[in-house]
């Protein structure tokens, strides 16, 4: 039982860690656009003599940074993806987007979850196989 729970465990934390990857990824996707934009007005500002070669060659490497961010991010998700569709076998190089927005339970009562941990819990489960197997045994 302890390793069905820390697949489950791994499965999680590799959800959780594509959820913020992706976040990452859309971040830094608006700064490589907004980096683009603004090579492009300082390449214009650079013809009109506004500005000096300097800021051009700025522009770009920031407009580099972040591509390169970007690029880094993607291989880390794409691979932590690929992990993810392994352990819950699905093929390697399918492509989807996680979603973590979470629409929360009714509230149990105390006793409706006391009742729902027992019934699903394995390891309360198997507990109580080996009391009834005892049991059988002892009367």
């Amino acid at each position: 039982m302890d390793a069905i729970n820390q697949t489950i465990i791994t499965i999680s934390d590799l959800f959780l860690e594509i959820a913020k990857l992706q976040s990452q990824e859309e971040l830094l996707d608006k700064n490589v656009k907004i980096g683009q934009e603004r090579l492009e007005k300082v390449e214009d500002q650079f013809a009109f003599g506004k500005v000096t070669g300097l800021d051009v060659l700025r522009a770009k490497t920031d407009l580099n940074q972040d591509r390169s961010a970007l690029d880094n991010i993607l291989v880390v998700k794409n691979n932590l993806k690929r992990d993810l569709n392994f352990l819950i076998g699905l093929e390697a190089e399918m492509k989807y987007r996680v979603s973590v927005s979470y629409q929360p339970p009714q509230p149990l009562s105390i006793d409706a979850l006391k009742s729902e941990v027992v019934v699903n819990n394995p390891e309360i489960q198997l507990r109580n196989s080996g009391v009834q197997a005892a049991n059988k045994w002892l009367f």
